[in-house]
């Protein structure tokens, strides 16, 4: 292979009318300068050349990794696609499972539910009518009580009338007894038809005075009676002393 150094020790024999050796040494000296300088510049372009092959080698491996990589993926992805595909009729198969599941337990647990405060209402109606039956007997009791007590204060009452009929009656003969006087008959008259109004009179206040008092109690008994049946308490009605005292007294 032909080299700078051998140009420039390349050596011609001289002639008559021959070229000026001089010269001819300088353009071989410059052709061996171009000609290495060609040289280098096809050294460092080979060089540039197995780099590029290396670096083209080397993407050739990365392409074929990366086509490799790339089919991997798309497997992988279709694979974790049917997965999720099967995955989500999977999970809607057992949503749906599980809200059959729910919508039968919620049902039995609402009967069950509506059963047990059907059954403790119905025990608790039971209750209360039992005591508002035992609170209606009471009353009834209380009344009849009552009843009795008054029916006890009339009967008394009509002791006490007619007990006191008669007591006008003795002080009205008590009256006619008494002795004459030497007055005009007129006079006496008088005095009799005196005496015997004011025993009328007697008797009439006496007789209002029983007709308020019965009026008095039987406003008193309507009352107490109302309030038994409105609000299921009372108090008894009891007679009054001085109404006792008159039959007492007598």
């Amino acid at each position: 292979m032909m080299t700078a150094s051998n140009i420039k020790a390349r050596s011609f024999s001289a002639v008559r009318n021959g070229y000026d050796p001089a010269e001819v040494k300088d353009f071989l000296d410059e052709i061996a300068q171009e000609y290495e300088a060609a040289l280098k510049s096809k050294e460092e372009s080979d060089e540039k050349v197995k780099k590029l092959n290396e670096e083209l080698a080397k993407y050739r491996e990365d392409e074929e990794a990366i086509k490799s990589a790339l089919v991997h993926s798309q497997k992988e992805a279709s694979k974790i696609i049917s997965d999720a595909k099967s995955q989500a009729r999977d999970m809607i198969e057992s949503a749906k499972t599980e809200e059959i599941r729910l919508r039968e337990q919620s049902s039995t647990e609402c009967e069950r539910i509506t059963k047990e405060y059907h059954d403790r209402c119905a025990e608790m109606i039971k209750q209360e009518t039992e005591k508002t039956k035992q609170k209606i007997d009471e009353i009834n009791k209380e009344y009849r009580a009552e009843k009795a007590r008054y029916d006890e204060l009339k009967r008394e009452v009509t002791l006490f009338k007619a007990e006191l009929l008669p007591l006008y009656q003795k002080q009205l003969a008590l009256i006619m007894q008494l002795p004459e006087t030497e007055l005009e008959e007129e006079d006496t008259s008088a005095a009799e038809e005196a005496a015997a109004a004011e025993a009328k009179a007697a008797e009439e206040a006496a007789a209002q005075a029983e007709a308020e008092r019965k009026a008095a109690e039987e406003a008193a008994e309507k009352e107490h009676i109302d309030k038994i049946l409105n609000t299921g308490s009372f108090e008894p009605v009891l007679p009054k002393e001085q109404d006792l005292k008159f039959g007492k007294n007598n």
